[in-house]
């Protein structure tokens, strides 16, 4: 094994914690969510259960919600706009701790989804975009996440 390999190694682990402060983070702000959210698990239970196929085209259904459901879109989306604002902190901690660029990457990455997400739950629950347009949002946020999670790793060649 390389001086580097051994010298990435050992600052990975320096900064393992960072991976379960965002694990815990997530657990707060789900349960803080769940407990301001009037009737959460009844809006959740809802949500699934309100689920039947819609024509896209002539020829293809997809599942989607019979209704709108305002109340779960928009706890939702606070959830995924504190995990995005959240990923903004785990980004400062990495390059503080002088971290790999290779998880600066997946920071800026997770950051980039979740505030789209948010976005995008947020337009759901003003009903100004239907459950089709909302799938077509979170695979833009996961192509515009992955594409900048490229970008920084690409420099990191350099």
């Amino acid at each position: 094994m390389s001086e580097y390999e051994s010298g990435r190694r050992r600052h990975s682990k320096r900064t393992e914690w960072i991976g379960l402060l965002s694990v815990g983070f997530f657990v707060l702000a789900l349960g803080f969510i769940w407990v301001i959210t009037p009737d959460f698990y009844g809006e959740v239970v809802s949500f699934a259960t309100d689920f039947q196929l819609k024509n896209v085209t002539e020829h293809i259904m997809f599942p989607a919600p019979a209704s709108n459901h305002p109340v779960l879109y928009t706890a939702l989306s606070q959830l995924c706009l504190a995990l995005g604002f959240f990923q903004i902190v785990i980004l400062a901690l990495r390059f503080y701790f002088r971290d790999t660029l290779s998880t600066v990457a997946d920071a800026v990455g997770s950051m980039v989804f979740f505030l789209g997400v948010a976005f995008f739950l947020n337009l759901m629950a003003n009903e100004a975009l239907s459950w089709l347009g909302f799938i077509g949002g979170v695979i833009v946020c996961v192509g515009a996440s992955i594409i900048l999670s490229s970008i920084v790793k690409l420099f990191s060649r350099y």
